[in-house]
């Protein structure tokens, strides 16, 4: 997290910053990053930077989670306009986000992000631990394990549209058909790295196929044809 001192700028300094790191970040994966390019773009002293930042990748993870609020606040719109369908909303959203993450404006990012994706980046961003009684969604994606969301997803969910009820339940639920969305993004930078081109369409299908295998199952009932 930025040091105090960023909190205490003026909104024309901080989207400044904001946005030299996005281009920076855009422009070359974080191991290659240069704080001087930084501070260059966003017309700051080497010495202000330290009085905002540890250091390159304490900015490049807060400008990260600025876009998982985003992430956030889209999320729970979605869910509104599904009237709490949390399926449904799971499927809607990722599918939404898959087509920013490989071709919107962050999609420069989220490429070098991933061709390059070290340990510790691979636990920021996937679901990698099983959320615990009674919390928010805290993995990847929308949601961060060291978030504190302003709103109430839970309270949001219809329930009676699912036939699991407790919020630990949910939460693996979530964390189930988060899964595949980080396996379709995966699978697309890697072709991509192959020379190989999927379509947003094909990916959003894919992800769509593996959703529904966890929210409907893929095992036949006795009888069933």
């Amino acid at each position: 997290m930025p040091k105090k001192t960023y909190f205490n700028l003026d909104e024309d300094k901080k989207l400044r910053i904001l946005n030299a790191a996005k281009e920076e970040f855009s422009r070359v994966p974080l191991l290659e990053a240069s704080i001087s390019n930084v501070i260059k773009i966003a017309g700051i002293p080497r010495g202000s930077f330290y009085q905002y930042f540890e250091n390159k990748e304490d900015l490049y993870f807060y400008y990260f989670d600025t876009i998982r609020q985003n992430q956030s606040k889209r999320f729970v719109e979605v869910l509104k306009q599904n009237h709490g369908d949390i399926v449904l909303t799971m499927k809607t959203f990722f599918s939404e986000t898959i087509a920013d993450t490989v071709s919107g404006e962050n999609a420069a990012f989220f490429k070098n992000a991933f061709v390059r994706m070290d340990f510790k980046m691979s636990n920021r961003m996937q679901p990698h631990h099983r959320p615990h009684s009674g919390s928010h969604p805290h993995f990847g994606g929308p949601f961060h394990q060291n978030q504190k969301p302003d709103f109430d997803v839970m309270g949001e969910i219809d329930r009676s549209l699912l036939t699991i009820s407790s919020d630990e339940e949910i939460n693996l639920l979530m964390f189930s058909l988060m899964s595949p969305f980080m396996k379709t993004i995966n699978d697309y930078f890697a072709k991509q790295r192959e020379g190989t081109e999927i379509s947003v369409e094909e990916l959003q299908k894919e992800y769509e196929t593996m959703a529904n295998w966890v929210a409907i199952g893929v095992t036949k009932r006795k009888g069933e044809n």
